[in-house]
């Protein structure tokens, strides 16, 4: 449920042709993400071959598998979410995954992420 709730939020981050940093393991000399999220919602017959065409796909089976679309909705209390942001945020960035992202998040940006995913209730 986690990973469906910030999906969108990390898509959306990585979308972006002028990346602050990039990953150290996705071994290309420049961003592809942007692209390949449009291949995928081609693929998977998006209403809109784009980066917001794949997410709005996305939601749309979340809400289909009855996932909720933030962790708000998700019943997580803001006071204790907010308790924990800075060390979620911080073993985030330290997950060793975290450097095969296309996009490598510092810290506050991890932080933005995941406000963003717990507000979003559409």
């Amino acid at each position: 449920m986690t990973n469906a709730i910030l999906l969108p939020h990390v898509i959306r981050y990585n979308d972006t042709d002028s990346p602050t940093r990039m990953g150290i393991y996705p071994s290309y000399s420049h961003p592809k993400a942007c692209k390949r999220y449009v291949t995928l919602a081609k693929a998977i017959g998006a209403e809109s071959y784009t980066t917001e065409g794949l997410i709005t796909e996305l939601k749309k089976l979340c809400a289909e598998l009855d996932i909720p679309p933030s962790f708000k909705a998700a019943g997580i209390d803001r006071e204790k979410f907010m308790a924990e942001l800075d060390q979620i945020a911080e073993d985030a960035f330290d997950d060793q995954c975290t450097p095969a992202n296309p996009r490598f998040p510092l810290i506050p940006e991890l932080k933005d992420i995941l406000i963003a995913a717990y507000d979003d209730d559409e």
